[in-house]
């Protein structure tokens, strides 16, 4: 039987004889309230249950915390998306065992990336899966519940850059920008403008620049520049010490460089080696890079494949030490 184990909390499969308990979890109010999700009768709880454990697909892991029913986690494919999601018991909040329980399922459920919808008001969801290492990748408003209210979501990934990552970065309906439960509006549109770059990066391997952004996000020019001083300081981007340009999307290098590769029928550059293998790493693809000795000059070719390096020449020489490489990192 799989299971897995740290301190008082612990993960198995799934039983039958744990759904009753499911049951009454799935019917607390407050976590109704929180969730943005009622609570369904028994019948359609039953029927909900009987499809998650008929669906090969997926895995269905119990928490258990002391020995007790805490709640479960469970991951499932759908139109080509892997997804998880997990219910904890409102009588175990506020012990860190969904952080805990999410961070062992995570070890067992290898696939990437992973994706999680969650109600924005549920905040203390969105801390749980960033603490596990999703971010925040897109948002959506869902039909109406029953009580009437549409409900906003943010969608969180664990994993590559990927084309389905939703509607992040991009703008929505009557001049309003989903936000993030306690950001400014400036930390708002820094998030919008870093989705928006990495992402048009990752998917017409050119990184784009601040008018083109400006345009494509309907937000002022200034706005934009602003947005990208403030990534650059958080050492998410490099800007072109003179013109306000982005030099680089790290991994993704703005300009033809001597760190190329060819992934996905694209060509995207890289500032330096480091960076073009974690392009092949970022996209999740199968990649050729070729690169220049260091020493000599001489063109050195690599090749990834199914995620791995499948085939290298030479050594990776790093001349400057890492914890400097920010000191300047036009130079490094």
């Amino acid at each position: 039987m799989m299971s897995d184990e740290t301190g008082d909390v612990r993960l198995r499969e799934v039983r039958e004889d744990d759904l009753p308990v499911f049951f009454e979890h799935q019917r607390d109010p407050d976590a109704n309230a929180m969730a943005a999700f009622p609570a369904r009768d028994r019948e359609a709880f039953l029927a909900h249950w009987t499809k998650i454990l008929s669906d090969d697909t997926g895995m269905k892991m119990t928490v258990l915390f002391g020995g007790r029913v805490a709640g479960n986690v469970v991951s499932w494919e759908q139109s080509g998306v892997r997804k998880i999601g997990y219910w904890i018991g409102k009588e175990y909040w506020g012990r860190g065992i969904a952080t805990r329980a999410l961070s062992q399922f995570l070890r067992l459920e290898t696939a990437r990336p992973l994706h999680a919808h969650v109600a924005k008001r549920n905040v203390a969801s969105i801390r749980v899966l960033q603490k596990c290492g999703f971010t925040i990748t897109g948002d959506a408003r869902v039909p109406a519940d029953e009580t009437g209210e549409e409900i906003e979501e943010l969608l969180l990934t664990l994993g590559q850059v990927q084309e389905e990552a939703g509607a992040a970065g991009r703008r929505r309906g009557g001049g309003e920008t989903m936000t993030v439960p306690g950001e400014s509006p400036a930390e708002a549109l820094a998030r919008e403008v870093r989705i928006y770059v990495f992402r048009h990066a990752a998917e017409t391997a050119r990184v784009p620049q601040p008018p083109e952004i400006s345009a494509a996000l309907g937000r002022p020019l200034a706005d934009v520049q602003e947005a990208l001083k403030r990534l650059a300081a958080g050492k998410v981007l490099i800007l072109a010490p003179n013109d306000g340009n982005i030099w680089a999307a790290n991994p993704f290098c703005a300009v033809p460089s001597g760190f190329r590769v060819e992934a996905g029928g694209k060509t995207y550059w890289g500032i330096c080696i480091w960076d073009a293998l974690g392009i092949a790493a970022a996209l999740g693809k199968d990649a050729l890079i070729s690169a220049p000795c260091g020493d000599c000059g001489e063109a050195l070719r690599l090749e990834v494949r199914n995620r791995d390096l499948s085939f290298g020449e030479g050594v990776v020489h790093f001349a400057v030490a890492a914890h400097h490489w920010w000191d300047n990192i036009g130079f490094t």
